[in-house]
Formats: structure tokens, sequence, C-alpha cells
């Protein structure tokens, strides 16, 4: 982040990275398409849909917004993308809530499981590559998990009435992976019922709450709003807060900021 230039891809869109190879991006431009980029951005190329199927695209309303088309219609947007830890040509995906992969970097994919939508999808670095474990989150507090045979989702997350942020990483030391999400606060006569941070290891069928210690540092009855969260692939142990409207004790001030 010391030095930033622009780049376009027509669209608004979501950077998937690959953790094999530091060089190639993937970027979700929605309605646009899928591209990546072999050379970190300077140049990109349409991976999805195929581009040999790719006829003129519509440019609509005031602002030209595109709407990419294939010889058999409408694109089915991709919302979600993961590129499997060991193999960067193995691609998981979601597309109009269908769970696919590719194991030819996106040129041809299948449909693993239908009504699985996400805007978020993580690969279990500890599951054997012949039977991946994924999990995938929709709006940060309804997950699903694929066991590697077959697809269970829609469970939501106790106590998260609105998601700002949804997190994924291995801890250094071993172990299970960590979902984390960063919620509204549920706060009623005065009294923490639910919300704020929370974490999972077993892909969202229960839940815990951190918020013990974050909310410690702050002024009595604080309750911040998150607007993200994050932690390390591979050090799921440091998670990182972006939050709003925070108070300390003896300071009347709110403040903005990131916590670690």
């Amino acid at each position: 982040g010391r030095t930033w230039r622009q780049f376009n891809l027509r669209i608004s869109c979501r950077i998937v990275f690959d953790p094999k190879l530091p060089n190639r991006v993937y970027a979700l431009a929605g309605d646009a398409g899928t591209f990546r980029s072999d050379d970190r951005g300077h140049t990109w190329s349409l991976v999805y849909p195929d581009p040999a199927t790719v006829v003129p695209p519509w440019f609509v309303d005031d602002e030209a917004e595109i709407y990419m088309q294939s010889g058999s219609g409408w694109l089915d947007s991709i919302t979600a993308l993961a590129i499997d830890p060991d193999d960067s040509d193995t691609l998981y995906a979601v597309a109009r809530a269908e769970l696919k992969f590719s194991k030819d970097a996106g040129k041809h994919w299948k449909t693993l499981a239908t009504d699985a939508p996400a805007s978020e999808l993580f690969v279990d670095p500890t599951s054997p590559p012949n039977r991946r474990v994924f999990y995938t989150s929709n709006a940060g507090n309804i997950t699903g998990v694929w066991d590697g045979a077959q697809y269970g989702g829609k469970h939501r997350v106790d106590g998260a009435p609105d998601c700002h942020g949804v997190a994924f990483g291995t801890p250094s030391a071993g172990g299970k992976p960590v979902m984390y999400t960063a919620n509204d606060y549920i706060v009623k006569d005065g009294e923490l019922k639910g919300g704020g941070i929370m974490a999972s290891q077993d892909g969202g069928l229960t839940w815990r709450s951190l918020n013990e210690g974050f909310l410690k540092i702050l002024a009595k009855d604080t309750y911040p709003e998150f607007a993200s969260i994050g932690t390390s692939p591979n050090h799921a142990e440091v998670v990182y807060l972006s939050f709003e409207k925070v108070r300390l004790p003896n300071d009347p001030k709110g403040y903005y900021g990131v916590a670690k």
C-alpha cells in the first residue's frame, strides 16, 4: 500500500488473489465478467464467460453499465470465487446460486450443488486435495459447507442481524481453520444480547462470541459499528477490525479506526 496506481475493468469489482502464484489475481466484475491478470494487474484477460462465446456486450442506463453476453444468453455472473491452495488451475465459484468447480483455470465448469447462494467462498487448506472441503458465506450471516461430497447450507449465524464483514484463515500453529464475522450488536435494556465479533471452526454450524476482549478496552456501554473484519490466511490468530463510533474510557470523543 505504499504506492498506488489506477486500473479499470469497466465496473467496480472484487479481487481474489492466487495463494500460490503471487503474480496472479482475479477480478469479479459482476455482469461484466470475471477477469484474470498474470502480471499483478498490468494486463487483464477475460476468463468467464468463455471469450470464444462472447457476443458484443450491452451498455445500459445513464452510466453505461455493462452486461456481458455469451452465445447462450445473458451471463450468470460469478458472485464468489476461490482458488485451490495447492493447484492454481482448480477454481471454485458460485454463479446464480450454483456451486461450481473448474480444473482448467476457468475454461470449463461443472456444477457441484444448486441453491447455494454466496458472496464469499473459502477453501479449507487442511482438507485432502482430492476431497476438498470449502465454506460459503452469503452476506456474512448465512453459511454453507461442501464436505467433499455434498452441500449443506443456509446456516444462520446466531445473534447476527446485520453482518459487515467475514474473514477466514488457518492458525499458524495448525488446527482447524476459523471463520470470523463482524456484526451489529444486539442490545436490549442496556444489556448485550448478541452480535458483535463471532467465530466458527466448523463452517458456521456453531459460533462463539469474541466480544469480551474488545469491549473491555472501550468505555462502558460502548458498542462500535463495524465496517469490515480481516485476518491472514495463514495466521488466523491475528484479526483486524475497522470500526466507527468507538469511545475510550475517560474520553468523550468518538473515534473511527482499526483495531488488531
